[in-house]
C-alpha cells in the first residue's frame, strides 16, 4: 500500500472526511478537487476543511479516518481500495448514490470493502437515495445484509457522523 503522509511527518486523524464534500457536513474536512464549491446559494465561496484530491488518491495516510461519506461523487473500483486503505480498522464508511431499481449503485465497495454492512433507500429532500453504511471495516467475518427504507431530513444527516460513532 501507498503511505501518504502529512507534511510534518506526523499521520493527521480525521474524524470525518466528506468525499466529494463542499461543506455540508460542519465538522467533516471536503476532500474535493475544486477549492471552491459548486452547489447551493454558497456556489464559488472557497470549501472549508478543504482538501485537494480525488477518491481514487486520497492524499492520507493507511488507517487515519474513522468515517467516510461519499454522495454521489463518482464511485469506482479505485476509489473503494482507496477508502478501504485511509478508514481505521473498525471504521465506518456511509455511501449515497440515487438509487435505481435495476442497477445497485454500491455493488463494487460491496465486493471489495471487507466489512458487514447494511443497504437503505432514503430520501433527502426529493432525492432518493441508496445508502450503503459499512461498519467495521477491516474485520474478517461473514457480511450481513438488511434491507429498510426510511425518510430522513438534512438535520437528521448533520447528527448521522455521531450517531454511527457512538454506536
Amino acid at each position: 500500500m501507498n503511505q501518504k503522509s502529512t507534511t510534518n511527518g506526523e499521520p493527521p486523524n480525521i474524524c470525518v472526511l466528506d468525499i466529494g464534500g463542499e461543506g455540508r457536513h460542519l465538522n467533516a474536512w471536503n476532500l474535493n478537487p475544486s477549492r471552491t464549491r459548486t452547489l447551493g446559494p454558497a456556489k464559488g465561496s472557497l470549501i472549508p476543511r478543504h482538501i485537494q484530491g480525488r477518491p481514487e488518491a486520497i492524499p492520507l495516510p493507511d488507517g487515519s479516518v474513522h468515517q467516510i461519506i461519499m454522495e454521489r461523487a463518482p464511485l469506482r473500483r479505485a476509489s473503494a481500495f482507496e477508502m478501504a486503505r485511509v478508514i481505521v480498522p473498525g471504521g465506518n464508511i456511509i455511501l449515497r448514490h440515487h438509487a435505481s431499481s435495476c442497477r445497485n449503485p454500491h455493488e463494487i465497495a460491496q465486493q471489495l470493502i471487507d466489512a458487514d454492512f447494511m443497504v437503505q433507500r432514503i430520501k433527502i429532500g426529493r432525492q432518493e437515495l441508496q445508502q450503503t453504511q459499512f461498519c467495521n471495516v477491516g474485520n474478517v467475518g461473514t457480511t450481513r445484509k438488511m434491507q429498510s427504507t426510511f425518510t430522513i431530513d438534512s438535520s437528521t444527516l448533520e447528527l448521522l457522523p455521531l450517531l454511527v460513532r457512538n454506536q
